[in-house]
């Protein structure tokens, strides 16, 4: 049997006709009706961690888990969403749940392994397809000053901050990320100057360690880039062979004091990130 399109109360063609209703999401805070299956990933409390913070900044509850039907013990098999089950447990939400006749841990698994994650450039083309003047600025920029696809670098640049922060790297996922005429012009300054470090040292430090480096390395009070620049045309060959941000940052601070007895800069180590 054939279904119409029917009109609707303005005379336009309605599609609703169409839709079928094949199954039904509940919903319930009776955490004892689930349980895990055998054959599926451990708990990665890690990520979990993650979802909780997630979770709290933006209410997801809306996605349901998939589940089998109810076993002979009277609970529910996660077939997918066992993370998500646990972080909403832990913060008494309600779980939704669809009922699924046909899949198995298996289907899942498969379905998993060949899911492709969203990355931050597609977080970008989402914020800028939305016309949010702060990430088409930050899409420009990156461009600009030679920056591409060194999004940690430029979201920690464009807060004006020269340290990496997770909680920014956050913001910008979730469409807060934000900038005034201000930080602007104060970004556009360190990548002017990025622009000069990498005519001079070229591909050799176009990397996310050598960066962090450099931002540390100019946050010390009397930092002058113009003096760093004159140093780095005499001794571009010392700047290779580091394969981290703290090699990278040791070569920055001898290079800037060598024969230096003008912009003197006592400069204090990297703090790791715990």
């Amino acid at each position: 049997m054939r279904t119409e399109k029917t009109k609707s109360a303005n005379g336009t063609a309605s599609n609703t006709a169409l839709i079928r209703k094949v199954s039904e999401v509940q919903e319930t805070t009776n955490y004892e009706l689930f349980c895990n299956v055998k054959g599926n990933r451990d708990i990665n409390v890690s990520h979990v961690n993650k979802l909780i913070a997630a979770i709290k900044r933006k209410n997801l509850s809306e996605m349901p888990l998939y589940v089998g039907p109810m076993n002979k013990n009277g609970q529910y098999p996660i077939l997918d969403g066992q993370h998500r089950f646990q972080a909403y447990k832990i913060l008494s939400l309600p779980i939704r749940f669809l009922v699924v006749e046909y899949i198995s841990i298996n289907d899942v698994a498969g379905m998993n392994s060949t899911k492709l994650s969203w990355s931050n450039k597609d977080y970008l083309k989402r914020y800028v397809d939305k016309n949010i003047p702060s990430y088409i600025y930050y899409k420009k920029f990156m461009e600009t000053y030679g920056l591409d696809n060194k999004f940690s670098v430029v979201t920690t640049i464009l807060n004006g901050c020269y340290k990496r922060e997770r909680g920014l790297e956050l913001n910008f996922l979730d469409g807060k990320f934000d900038i005034s005429e201000a930080g602007q012009r104060n970004a556009e300054a360190i990548g002017v100057f990025f622009l000069n470090v990498f005519d001079i040292l070229d591909k050799e430090v176009k990397n996310s360690f050598f960066m962090f480096a450099l931002l540390h390395a100019i946050s010390h009070k009397g930092f002058n880039t113009n003096h760093f620049i004159g140093k780095l045309k005499k001794r571009s060959k010392m700047f290779s062979g580091c394969v981290n941000t703290y090699q990278w940052y040791d070569v920055i601070k001898k290079v800037y004091k060598t024969r230096n007895n003008k912009y003197k800069v006592v400069f204090t180590p990297i703090k790791e990130e715990h």
